[in-house]
């Protein structure tokens, strides 16, 4: 008796341990946090979380619960709403988690929990397996200015011909304040990275907020050449610091032929053509069917209707006519 408790309680823990394999496998958050030690009173933060699904066969509604203290409740905000769809088909959906720290927030640290459930679309509906995920909330604020970035991406891409180049930046801010490269230096080679073409350099770039991610230009308005290959050196500056050094291969293309000013009332003048020529024709046919109806009306002999009352009265009349031209003999 014995062994078969045990066997049961085995087979128990199994059949438990696959059901929470299920679950995990069915559905998951990344991250599994809204986190950020950093905040400013008065300052915004977003996080965004991947909602994800192994076998996305039906469509279902999820359900958002935020469970923190009360005041701070209003400082939340999720971009679909607290009830939105998970589509059939799509295996990972976007959640946006915004958080809004007013500027009279009290300083310290605050913690909770976001609750995401899933049910059926419609009522009445069962699902297989009931999903659901715990995100964590770990949030500071405070008074400690934090500044930094990461550069996340970089690229001249194909210039027209005669066109500056631009160097494009996508710039990550780690920090709690506003920030931005002090400059960008630039030296463009020929082909064959022997030549020193030309050479500029630009400070006049876009702020980026705090922890947001933002694409920024350095443009170069003197740095104008001829269609061909180039190396370009590139270095970003932090004060001092060199914050990113690399050389990228760009080309200069042939420059598109711009459309003519007058292209478009080109265009409108045809189409107004257009609906002039058939308005004209269906005059010209209006006008034939109308001359043609003429003819045959003037072909056709009229009938001449004549009243009842009018015939007695002239065939009386022709009567006494009649009798007056008779000439008796005796």
């Amino acid at each position: 008796m014995r062994l078969k408790g045990i066997a049961r309680v085995l087979i128990s823990s199994l059949l438990l341990l696959s059901f929470a394999n299920i679950c995990l496998a069915g559905f998951g958050v990344s991250p599994p946090w809204v986190r950020n030690h950093y905040l400013l009173p008065g300052s915004r933060f977003e996080q965004t979380i991947i909602l994800s699904r192994g076998e996305p066969e039906e469509s279902l509604k999820a359900k958002v619960t935020i469970d923190v203290p009360e005041e701070i409740r209003s400082w939340f905000s999720i971009d679909k709403g607290l009830e939105f769809v998970l589509p059939k088909g799509e295996q990972q959906v976007p959640m946006k988690v915004t958080v809004n720290v007013p500027k009279n927030a009290k300083l310290g640290k605050y913690t909770g929990a976001i609750m995401v459930e899933t049910f059926p679309e419609k009522e009445g509906e069962t699902v297989s397996v009931a999903l659901a995920a715990g995100i964590d909330i770990d949030l500071e604020v405070t008074e400690k200015e934090i500044a930094g970035m990461i550069i996340r991406f970089t690229d001249i891409g194909k210039i027209e011909e005669g066109s500056p180049l631009k160097y494009l930046m996508r710039i990550e801010n780690t920090g709690n304040v506003n920030t931005k490269p002090d400059r960008v230096y630039i030296e463009v080679f020929d082909q064959a990275h022997q030549s020193l073409l030309a050479s500029g350099e630009n400070k006049n770039l876009d702020w980026v907020g705090p922890f947001q991610t933002k694409e920024i230009a350095a443009e170069f308005p003197t740095i104008k050449l001829g269609i061909g290959q180039y190396w370009a050196e590139i270095k970003i500056f932090k004060e001092d610091q060199i914050l990113r050094e690399e050389k990228l291969v760009y080309e200069v293309i042939e420059k598109k032929p711009s459309p003519s000013p007058y292209s478009y009332f080109g265009r409108l003048s045809n189409y107004y053509s257009y609906i002039g020529a058939g308005i004209l024709f269906l005059i010209i046919f209006g006008l034939l069917v109308w001359a043609e109806r003429k003819r045959q009306s003037l072909l056709t002999p009229r009938r001449v209707k004549t009243k009842k009352k009018g015939k007695n009265r002239n065939s009386k009349v022709n009567q006494r006519n009649n009798q007056n031209n008779f000439i008796f003999f005796n």
